[in-house]
């Protein structure tokens, strides 16, 4: 088992290593042009494009399933 000093020591260092991990992965999303919101934009069009498509699947296979409306969409 660890000393207290050395564990504290130990895990201060794994966090600067994380968060620096962090800044490094944040800094090649912005070089590459793309920001986190421009990717959450772009892949939440693409989950509602496979939603329609499921729908659309799913309504073919049973007519009888319909989606539950939520009030005005």
């Amino acid at each position: 088992m660890q000393p207290l000093a050395e564990h504290v020591v130990t895990e201060r260092i794994k966090d600067i290593l994380r968060e620096a991990d962090a800044d490094r992965r944040a800094q090649a999303a912005v070089a590459g042009g793309r920001t986190r919101a421009a990717w959450r934009r772009w892949s939440g069009g693409a989950a509602r494009r496979l939603s329609a498509a499921l729908e659309t699947v799913a309504s073919e296979l049973d007519p009888a399933a319909c989606r539950p409306s939520y009030g005005r969409e």
